[in-house]
């Protein structure tokens, strides 16, 4: 049975601004191919499921909380369910405005899917080309599907795929849900800073590269000091989109992933967070570690304070959704605790099977 979440009683939403203008002239689309990505982006029409009219809500409208995940077909209830959960919790809902980098071959049915679960929901989709990308990804020699997923890297390019008018955005996994207001996230002063996200000290920068990279000194001598840094994962951040662009922060990134795919020795583990880790460890404005309570996937040790909760990450390859399939380990307490009463998919899966079941023993 489905229960509800025993999360903290959450923030006042008269205590936020959600008064959102829907007067605003639309952004102009993105230009063509950035850095091998074809994309363009496309509106969702409130009440079809064509791209002929704009949602309700223009992206330049003040007042907007701007998200961006990634859609991609097998990781779409997970991805439900995290939209769930942060239209659920927000104070001012009808503010939110979602930036969904899509495959090109998933968005027809992709989008679909999503209007079917969120019929009003404000959103554009990047449509992406990742024929390149893809090539690159599996020559630095990942073996985990996850890993070689041409969205894992859709934040890289992020900011320079979104409008101009959009000055900030927050990036989340799809593999989370958000149990607090995620205005509150929204509101943090990045300062001089780039990114926001949680550190996590017990984990060091160090851990999360090779032997190979650290005995190379023309690689790793300008990380010497940052050995002991914190770690963080960035499945969770928000960004500041006109800075990263005059930091020229995605060609810093990129130019970690050609050392990783052109060396003889992988100088680290892992995907896309290792780039990260060397551009912005010890060099991002901390936030509550609460807003990334990760390694949920890895097992089910991880310990939830309810009272504390803000954001749930099942990082590791046991996703929730997966373990209620039979498909990946045995399924955790916090799976139906924190991660179950959002799945609306398979709420409807149940739902639709229940009614088959009436409809055939009304029939007899």
């Amino acid at each position: 049975a489905v229960g509800t979440i025993p999360i903290r009683v959450l923030s006042n939403a008269s205590l936020f601004n959600c008064s959102v203008p829907l007067t605003h002239p639309p952004a102009p689309l993105p230009k063509q191919s950035v850095w091998g990505w074809n994309t363009r982006a496309r509106f969702a029409s409130q009440n079809s499921n064509s791209h002929v009219a704009p949602p309700p809500i223009r992206v330049c409208s003040p007042n907007l909380v701007h998200l961006a995940l990634s859609l991609e077909s097998h990781y779409l209830r997970g991805l439900v369910a995290a939209v769930n959960s942060i239209i659920t919790n927000a104070a001012c809902p009808e503010a939110l405005f979602f930036h969904f980098p899509v495959l090109d071959q998933d968005e027809k049915s992709a989008v679909a899917s999503l209007l079917s679960y969120f019929p009003s929901l404000a959103f554009r989709t990047y449509l992406i080309d990742t024929y390149n990308l893809t090539t690159s990804i599996r020559a630095m020699g990942y073996r985990r599907g996850d890993l070689e997923s041409p969205l894992n890297y859709a934040r890289i390019y992020l900011p320079h795929m979104l409008p101009k008018c959009v000055k900030r955005c927050i990036y989340l996994d799809t593999d989370m849900v958000v149990v607090d207001r995620i205005e509150l996230l929204w509101r943090t002063k990045l300062e001089k800073f780039v990114i926001a996200s949680p550190e996590f000290c017990e984990f060091k920068f160090q851990r999360y590269f090779t032997e190979a990279f650290w005995q190379n000194r023309s690689l790793s001598k300008p990380f010497d000091r940052k050995r002991d840094a914190c770690y963080f994962n960035p499945g969770v951040m928000l960004f500041d989109t006109a800075r990263w662009r005059s930091h020229d922060i995605t060609h810093q990134l990129l130019h970690w992933m050609d050392v990783q795919k052109s060396g003889k020795e992988r100088i680290y583990r892992l995907g896309s967070l290792p780039p990260f880790l060397l551009v912005f460890s010890a060099n991002l404005k901390p936030v509550d570690r609460q807003w990334n309570l990760h390694d949920l996937g890895c097992g089910c040790n991880v310990k939830v304070d309810p009272s504390k909760a803000k954001l749930l990450h099942w990082s590791c390859a046991g996703k929730p959704w997966r373990r209620l399939e039979g498909k990946s380990g045995k399924v955790c307490s916090n799976d139906r605790l924190y991660w179950l009463p959002y799945d609306l998919v398979g709420q409807r899966t149940i739902r639709e099977a229940t009614e088959k079941s009436n409809s055939s023993v009304s029939i007899r």
